[in-house]
């Protein structure tokens, strides 16, 4: 009868970690885009459900940070940043999940790192289909 209690919490244990990693593959971070271009602009994540933000000028702005690629428009032009793999220099750790911070300046998004020293995301021609 122990066994099979003990049997049953190693099961448990588990299934609860498979759980866990599982949701550890799809866990989206939050994000901010800060946005010190001096122009209003537009932040959509592409994706298949791909999701818009629009930021004022010297605004900041909470987005989920779960797409491949970003497209910055400003002033009718469209600029996109590879945004798959952000540097683990610029993840705050916020509760459970992780916080991207970006700025936006000069047609260049940058990851915040720490120290808040900033490094350019990687610039596309476009983002590629989802």
């Amino acid at each position: 009868m122990m066994i099979n209690t003990y049997l049953n919490a190693i099961k448990l244990g588990l299934l609860v970690l498979l759980a866990g990693l599982a949701q550890g593959c799809t866990v989206y971070w939050s994000g901010m885009v800060d946005n010190k271009s001096g122009a209003n602009i537009t932040v959509t994540g592409k994706g298949p459900d791909a999701t818009t933000w629009q930021v004022n000028a010297d605004e900041e702005v909470k987005i989920t940070w779960k797409y491949k690629c970003l497209e910055v428009a400003e002033a009718g032009t469209s600029y996109y940043f590879d945004a798959r793999n952000p540097p683990k220099e610029a993840r705050k750790m916020t509760g459970i999940t992780y916080t991207i911070y970006t700025l936006y300046r000069d047609q260049q998004m940058y990851y915040v790192m720490e120290g808040g020293n900033p490094q350019a995301l990687p610039v596309l021609d476009s983002c590629p289909a989802a």
